[in-house]
């Protein structure tokens, strides 16, 4: 597999790369950059849909990180039977954030050696709030229907739980736009001509929050399906999961701008 390098040598030598020319935002000075540790957010050996117990804290670092509001938060959501799931807001265009507001995918034709995925931390943080308000109704779903009981979760296994199924919805859209790149690269080597660059300026771009933006629709499309592969099933567990794609689902989508509603 060639290398960062190679790939950007193989563009500027044929003229493909356009640095500083995407659509997306970028990060500035004053923000810190973290690297994103894949064995943090799916240590080995998590298995949410089996009873955990105290030995978790030492293989699961988002234990360990738990911002104090969001186990507040988790411990409000266990400890009230009557919370209800949120109703459906219906879509305001005057008034929506796309998912490319709180993470992007910075191409390598755009940003060279800084390309790559940005997450914003407080998105994922208000994400997994967004997503725990389904929790105690998919919580009961799941229980009746597998007609039994469900592993026990506490405060903090819970908010671990959450903020994970954040990072994945986040990711996993953004992961698609990294995919469409590199099937350009691909074609790039085949047909020996740039590809990435002329579809952005000629279909991305002109489309941009319109209906028939189709790489935004299939990014959130992708994130909903890819929810339900063995990592994230482990990862999440049952009611997480549940949770996860009904608000996907009933909020994220159906409140989104156009190009992205139509997942």
């Amino acid at each position: 597999m060639p290398t960062d390098i190679e790939i950007i040598r193989f563009l500027e030598e044929r003229r493909a790369l356009r640095l500083g020319a995407s659509p997306w935002p970028s990060v500035s000075e004053q923000d810190e950059t973290f690297p994103i540790i894949e064995r943090n957010i799916f240590p080995p050996g998590l298995d949410l849909r089996m009873e955990q117990d105290n030995l978790a804290f030492d293989f699961d670092p988002l234990l360990q990180r738990l911002p104090v509001d969001l186990i507040s938060f988790c411990d409000d959501l266990l400890s009230d039977n009557s919370f209800q799931s949120p109703s459906v807001v219906p879509p305001d265009d005057s008034n929506h954030t796309s998912l490319d507001v709180l993470a992007w995918y910075q191409p390598i034709h755009f940003f060279g050696i800084d390309w790559g995925i940005y997450i914003k931390q407080e998105a994922i943080l208000e994400m997994a709030k967004s997503i725990g308000k389904y929790y105690p109704s998919s919580l009961r779903s799941v229980i009746y229907r597998s007609r039994g009981s469900m592993p026990r979760m506490d405060p903090y296994i819970l908010g671990s739980a959450l903020r994970r199924a954040a990072f994945s919805v986040l990711f996993l859209h953004e992961q698609y736009h990294h995919k469409v790149e590199c099937f350009s690269i691909r074609m790039h080597v085949v047909e020996k001509k740039p590809r990435f660059v002329p579809y952005h300026e000629k279909v991305y771009t002109p489309n941009k929050n319109q209906t028939n933006q189709l790489e935004e629709s299939l990014a959130e499309a992708e994130c909903y399906l890819r929810l339900g592969e063995e990592r994230f099933r482990k990862a999440l567990g049952p009611a997480v999961l549940d949770a996860t794609r009904r608000y996907i689902r009933l909020e994220m989508i159906p409140t989104a701008p156009e190009g992205y509603r139509e997942a």
